[in-house]
């Protein structure tokens, strides 16, 4: 099933850039060399097809997430352990109060990403999505 959503979002991506080949053959961009043409053509259409690169790369990240990768690895879980007991009782799972380090099997965590966590579980359910939608917003931008 992974297999299959990466080859749909490689599908999509190649029917984009089939159609915009397309286009810039219609619009006569292509007889100055593909460079060129590509050049001239998201200089008058980038503000249509960035974004909608953009959308294409958020669907395929966030079709799935809950399933893709399979299972939940120990270190996501450990920090929404962390993020949940920040967020309801204001300590880490040993019980310290807001802290700036989280120490997690002998090394430590982003307090910052656990922060923002909880934020998320403020206002989504705790699911392994909310876990796992602040990643792919990060990898995003």
């Amino acid at each position: 099933m992974l297999y299959t959503s990466f080859a749909v979002t490689g599908l999509v991506i190649t029917v984009i850039f089939g159609c915009l080949a397309f286009v810039m053959k219609k619009k006569g961009y292509v007889p100055g060399g593909l460079s060129l043409a590509a050049g001239n053509f998201i200089e008058h259409y980038h503000l249509i097809f960035l974004p909608f690169l953009f959308a294409v790369f958020l669907f395929s990240r966030l079709l799935k997430l809950e399933a893709f990768p399979n299972g939940f690895h120990v270190d996501e879980l450990s920090m929404a352990v962390d993020a949940k007991s920040i967020l309801y009782h204001g300590t880490d799972r040993g019980g310290i109060r807001f802290p700036v380090y989280f120490r997690n099997y002998g090394g430590g965590q982003n307090a910052l990403y656990i922060y923002i966590q909880a934020l998320i579980l403020k206002f989504l359910k705790p699911t392994i999505f909310a876990f796992r939608v602040q990643a792919v917003f990060w990898g995003a931008v």
